[in-house]
């Protein structure tokens, strides 16, 4: 019997609200190489999104490094494979080095396909099952530009692309006649996202169903959304979620790895093991006298400082409610509020939009700030694909 751990979107280096969270990753991946020594794991999966972004910084790189080195040590292979947040170049760069240590990173699409099939071996190193390791897809790895190609038929080759890959691949994996497991960092229809899915721009437009991964594979270990999920019913098909909640919207969500089984002829879902959670995320809602009473309230019970955001219900507009909350949070150290948002019930317009506090824009991404900025245009999604096609060959030139 051999053990796999599917995990993914570690989003290392990521920042909440300008808060660095390194502390945080740090204690996840010291988490996960007890459990993978603990549970004598074989074989670890890492679907996408390492870092957070493109160019990580030299305490995300050592981190991730440092875990790579101590885990390499512990299973008999590991298998990484680049998301959209992840710079090709930067993933790769150790490419050569790591696969002494059997650790197999496909930071993008390979020129060779059969590149992208990883063959595992057992404790006794005869072959087991084939990994198609298949990274987050761009536009150049599925289509070719086509001069006035409309934006639907843009969205159709795309689609079409993923799928033809995850075909082609699973046509190499049969002719081994091994069982095969396929990794992903994509968006499928039907997922439930949260608000930190940003720039989603292929993978969403590109979005392919359940049904559409070929029957061949035993196992779908995806990435790309933050909330862990099977798709369509099936076991088999999981997003496995980011091992830390990495916005507000995710404070509720159980943050888990999957573990998964391989009997000698079949991979299979054995179950979701919960991550641990070292800092709390909470949100607290109410009038300002309410809000002061349940934080006075709060006590503390993980390992890290807990962090808040706050959404003050009002019924009509008060010039001193500003100050009066901003004297409170300077002087409260019980937690520490990232976020505070003032409504009014009887608001002059764009007064509730005045008191949105903590969002600056430098949190937002490039894509977000231009969909604010063509919310009610009528030519909308017509914009939103000329900017994502745009953002795609920018990311292609880095």
């Amino acid at each position: 019997m051999m053990k796999i751990v599917h995990t993914s979107d570690w989003h290392i280096g990521q920042k909440l609200y300008n808060n660095e969270r390194y502390a945080e990753h740090e204690a996840f991946l010291n988490w996960l190489l007890d459990y993978i020594r603990t549970n004598q794991i074989d074989v670890l999966l890492v679907s996408g999104d390492v870092f957070d972004t493109t160019n990580p910084s030299n305490r995300a790189l050592e981190i991730y490094y440092q875990f790579i080195a101590q885990c390499s040590r512990l299973t008999s292979q590991i298998i990484v494979t680049g998301g959209n947040h992840d710079s090709i170049s930067t993933l790769n760069a150790a490419q050569k080095p790591l696969e002494a240590l059997n650790v197999h990173v496909i930071g993008g699409a390979t020129d060779k396909l059969e590149d992208e099939l990883v063959l595992i071996k057992d404790k006794n190193g005869k072959p087991a099952f084939t990994v198609a390791a298949v990274p987050f897809l761009r536009d150049r790895n599925l289509k070719s530009s086509v001069s006035g190609e409309s934006h639907e038929d843009r969205i159709r080759a795309i689609k079409e692309g993923i799928k033809g890959h995850y075909d082609a691949l699973a046509t190499l994996a049969e002719a081994k006649q091994f069982p095969a497991i396929a990794m992903g960092h994509l968006y499928a229809s039907g997922s439930l996202t949260s608000d930190s899915e940003r720039d989603i721009h292929i993978g969403n437009l590109g979005e392919i169903s359940s049904h559409q991964f070929p029957s061949y594979f035993d196992y779908i270990a995806l990435g790309h959304i933050h909330k862990p999920q099977k798709l369509g019913g099936d076991d088999q098909i999981r997003y496995s979620g980011s091992p830390l909640p990495l916005s507000f919207s995710e404070r509720k969500d159980q943050k888990q790895v999957v573990l998964l089984h391989f009997d000698g002829k079949k991979v299979s879902y054995q179950e979701s093991v919960l991550t641990p959670i070292s800092r709390q995320l909470i949100l607290v809602k109410g009038t300002l006298n309410e809000v002061i009473k349940k934080l006075e309230a709060f006590e503390e019970a993980n390992d890290f400082e807990t962090w808040v955001e706050v959404q003050l219900l009002e019924k009509s507009y008060s010039a001193s409610l500003v100050s009066d909350f901003e004297f409170f949070k300077s002087n409260y150290k019980k937690a520490k509020i990232l976020k505070y948002k003032i409504q009014f019930e009887e608001s002059i317009q764009g007064a509730d939009e005045l008191f949105d506090e903590g969002v600056d824009i430098e949190d937002l991404s490039p894509r977000e700030v231009f969909v604010k900025k063509v919310t009610d245009d009528p030519n909308a999604e017509l914009l939103l694909g000329a900017f994502d096609e745009l953002m795609a060959n920018l990311e292609e030139k880095e």
